[in-house]
C-alpha cells in the first residue's frame, strides 16, 4: 500500500511496509581524473524508502527534460554487505547486518524485490534472497510417456 503526499511540483510515495530491492549502477573503475573513465556493471542491494514523481513545467526547457512529462525517482537506504560465503553467493544469498547512506536514483536502476531473513551464522544480521538471479526460473520437464 502506498501513501500519497504532494509537495509543490513533486509526489512522494511512501511504502506503508518496507520494500527491499536490487539494483544496478556502472561504476568507475578509473580514480585518475585525467584518464577517460571505464565503467563497470556493479549490483547494489537496499531498502525502498520513498518513491517521488517529479514533473516539470515549460519553464524548465532548458534542464533537457520533456516539460510535463514525469520523472519517477526512488530514495534507496543501501545494505552494506559482507564478505559473500562462497556457498551462499552460488544461490544469490548474502550476508549483511548494518545499513547505510541514502541515495536517490532513477527507478529505472531497479531490477527486482528480494526478500530477507533474520540469521544467526556468521555473526547475525540479515540474508537476502536474491531469486532475480539464475536459479530464478523454475523449469518443468514433461515425462516421456510409456509405451504400452
Amino acid at each position: 500500500m502506498l501513501k500519497l503526499r504532494e509537495r509543490n511540483t513533486q509526489e512522494q510515495y511512501r511504502p506503508s511496509r518496507k520494500a527491499w530491492g536490487k539494483g544496478r549502477a556502472f561504476i568507475n573503475k578509473r580514480l585518475v581524473k585525467r584518464r577517460e573513465p571505464v565503467y563497470k556493471p556493479q549490483t547494489f542491494y537496499g531498502q525502498l524508502q520513498h518513491i517521488y514523481v517529479v514533473k516539470f513545467s515549460d519553464s524548465c526547457s532548458d534542464a533537457r527534460v520533456e516539460p510535463e512529462k514525469p520523472v519517477f525517482l526512488v530514495v534507496i537506504r543501501n545494505c552494506k554487505l559482507k564478505a559473500d560465503d562462497t556457498e551462499l553467493a552460488k544461490l544469490d544469498i548474502h550476508l549483511y547486518a548494518h545499513t547505510g547512506t541514502l541515495d536517490v536514483v532513477d527507478i529505472t536502476s531497479l531490477q527486482a524485490l528480494v526478500g530477507r531473513v533474520k540469521v544467526q551464522v556468521g555473526g547475525g544480521g540479515w540474508a537476502i534472497i536474491d531469486r532475480s538471479g539464475s536459479l530464478a526460473r523454475a523449469t518443468y520437464e514433461e515425462e516421456a510417456e510409456a509405451d504400452n
